[in-house]
């Protein structure tokens, strides 16, 4: 699958539409043109991750006087064109009529989603740049309109300088990979065999002999992501970058209000599973709904004694509260060994305000508050609690999500540190 252009323009005058994508193609700014016309009827498909969009006011013509007809077209074609997992884009006018920006922002966003909505609307006079028989200008430096009505917005303009530089790091990354494969094995007959022998090799380092075939792409990303970090990291930065993120934002911003915070850990600790063995992945959290005598025989405590060790407060479980078991399986074990049996620690999820305000035992680990259903929960975990059970165990478990790896490691870390806490008799002397 090939990346889409991330540029869409759109006029309703062949001419003028034409003479817009000369002018993008020159600055090789890769882009989708459409020439909009008012009898096409069939929908146009959606174009993913768009940053910006060029569009004329007037896509029925001339009509100056019936603004709303003319903001309805543009509010179908966005509809039509931009997906609610698209992220920011900017919407810029070719028009004359630049005190119409802000009608239009505000027409389209008691319209569309607002995850549909251009972050902001900015008016250009395509006159500035198109002769009156359709053509570019010479020396009209639509690179430099471009990018102001880009930077009106720091903080955007910072959002896609960052993605621009996560494709460079990618496209560095696998150039590195690439440039294993000796210069007289880069033929037609040789090199399929070359990139298969060292993608088969990176995978089973990265996930182990046994694991590979259950998820070769997830292989690939753990055993290449570092590359692309480090590539990402130490991109050379250009003045005008330094400019734009010098903008981006004010520092320090103050601790953000709880449900924005909880949604931040939420997105940074917290991913979803794939493969067909969920359950048996390094850092799931999986539900638990066992009754008393069930948690006693496989623990040895019953609810209540679980919920005072934990200083859970209600006497019942409400929303995403409950018991759950979270796999901590070394790294090195999970890539190079098919267990039988997995390490699991037990918690409690409490929504927040949950645990009592004393202070917890030691062996007690608490997670940052996380997001759920616009509720903020706390996960806290107990090495007390550490158990093993057959890999088997859970495959009929509800897998909630699963804890990324930075968090996973420091809960691992604590586990084990309780565990093997020093400690001695002694006597007085």
């Amino acid at each position: 699958m090939m990346l889409s252009p991330k540029i869409i323009a759109i006029d309703d005058d062949k001419s003028h539409l034409d003479a817009l994508v000369s002018g993008l193609n020159e600055l090789r700014l890769a882009n989708i043109p459409i020439h909009y016309s008012n009898d096409k009827t069939t929908p146009y498909d959606m174009v993913n991750h768009v940053r910006v969009l060029f569009s004329d006011l007037h896509l029925l013509g001339n009509d100056e006087q019936n603004k709303e007809k003319h903001f309805a077209v543009i509010s179908v074609l966005l509809d039509e064109l931009v997906s609610v997992e698209n992220g920011p884009f900017v919407l810029i006018l070719w028009t004359r009529y630049a005190g119409q920006a802000h009608e239009l922002k505000s027409y389209l966003d008691n319209r569309l989603e607002q995850k549909k909505c251009p972050v902001a609307v900015i008016a250009v006079n395509k006159n500035k740049y198109i002769t009156a028989d359709g053509r570019l200008k010479t020396d009209c430096n639509l690179l430099g309109a471009l990018t102001d009505s880009i930077n009106k917005n720091p903080q955007i303009a910072a959002l896609i300088d960052w993605e621009a530089r996560t494709l460079r790091a990618a496209g560095i990354t696998l150039a590195t990979v690439d440039s294993l494969i000796p210069d007289d094995k880069r033929n037609s007959q040789d090199y399929p065999k070359q990139l298969n022998a060292l993608l088969s090799q990176l995978a089973s380092k990265a996930m182990g002999d046994r694991h590979v075939d259950s998820d070769k792409m997830q292989a690939i990303n753990q055993a290449i992501t570092p590359i692309f970090s480090d590539s990402l990291v130490h991109l050379p930065v250009s003045a005008n970058q330094k400019l734009v993120w010098k903008n981006a934002f004010r520092h320090p911003a103050g601790e953000p209000k709880l449900a924005v915070g909880a949604r931040l850990n939420r997105m940074i600790h917290t991913s979803t599973l794939s493969g067909n063995k969920p359950h048996r992945e390094r850092g799931a959290v999986l539900k638990i709904t066992w009754d008393d005598s069930r948690l006693k025989r496989e623990i040895g405590y019953n609810i209540s004694e679980v919920k005072k060790h934990f200083k859970f407060k209600n006497d019942q479980f409400e929303g995403q509260e409950g018991l759950y078991f979270l796999q901590i399986q070394p790294a090195c074990d999970y890539a190079n060994h098919d267990q039988k049996f997995l390490p699991y620690v037990l918690g409690i999820a409490a929504k927040k305000g949950g645990f009592s305000t004393k202070k917890p035992s030691q062996d007690i680990y608490e997670f940052p508050g996380i997001d759920f259903d616009d509720q903020c929960y706390v996960f806290r975990i107990s090495a007390n609690y550490l158990t093993r059970f057959s890999h088997n165990k859970f495959r009929q478990t509800s897998v909630w999500f699963r804890f990324r790896e930075e968090i996973l490691n420091q809960v691992a870390f604590n586990v084990s540190k309780q565990m093997a806490r020093p400690g001695i008799y002694s006597f007085k002397t």
